[in-house]
């Protein structure tokens, strides 16, 4: 068998972080039975590894120079499917209970106002803000329903799970104001290696 090309390679490489987004944007189809379903302990990483899945496919983007607004659309959306997927699979479990609904409010409102936005002037580069706040709210989802998955685990993890929520709430009021008047409010300070990692 022939070795590919490295033409070839670099057009596979392309669709790499698409594809990837791709997947996450499916989670709908497979956390949710993965939770309630036989394989329930496999739900925790597999929420985790989807999550990752985020900030791998815009460092491959970016590593290998194959950025697109394709790609920049996927990724913001499936990080949204993949997002409320979790959430609500937290309201499966506890149903709407106000430690759980309420600081999903602020996130509705910011999510539909930045997605409104973007459709009308195209991918905005996001804030330093927001890049944390999206961190904080997938790391914080997966932490919120570990539990869930894995009964061995304390029940002070889900806490700190969602007091992670609790602080994504606060962080969108933040960037939703860097939205607003980016020459008035400061962005979120962070070190040089960070560029590395989150773009």
């Amino acid at each position: 068998m022939l070795a590919p090309t490295p033409s070839r390679t670099i057009s596979i490489r392309e669709h790499v972080p698409n594809l990837l987004s791709f997947a996450r944007g499916l989670a709908p189809l497979y956390l949710p039975p993965l939770f309630i379903g036989t394989f329930s302990v496999l739900a925790a990483p597999v929420a985790a590894l989807v999550c990752f899945t985020d900030w791998l496919d815009g460092y491959l983007a970016r590593k290998w120079k194959c950025q697109s607004w394709v790609g920049a659309v996927a990724d913001i959306v499936s990080d949204k499917i993949a997002c409320y997927t979790i959430a609500g699979i937290g309201i499966i479990f506890w149903g709407l209970v106000w430690w759980w609904f309420i600081p999903f409010a602020p996130i509705i409102a910011y999510d539909a106002y930045t997605l409104s936005m973007r459709a009308s002037k195209g991918v905005i580069a996001p804030s330093n803000v927001a890049k944390v706040k999206t961190t904080v709210l997938m790391v914080s989802l997966v932490v919120s329903v570990t539990p869930l998955s894995w009964p061995f685990v304390p029940a002070y993890v889900q806490i700190i799970g969602v007091v992670g929520v609790w602080l994504t709430a606060v962080l969108i009021f933040w960037s939703a104001l860097r939205y607003w008047w980016p020459h008035m409010v400061p962005d979120m300070p962070l070190p040089g290696w960070t560029k590395q990692i989150i773009g």
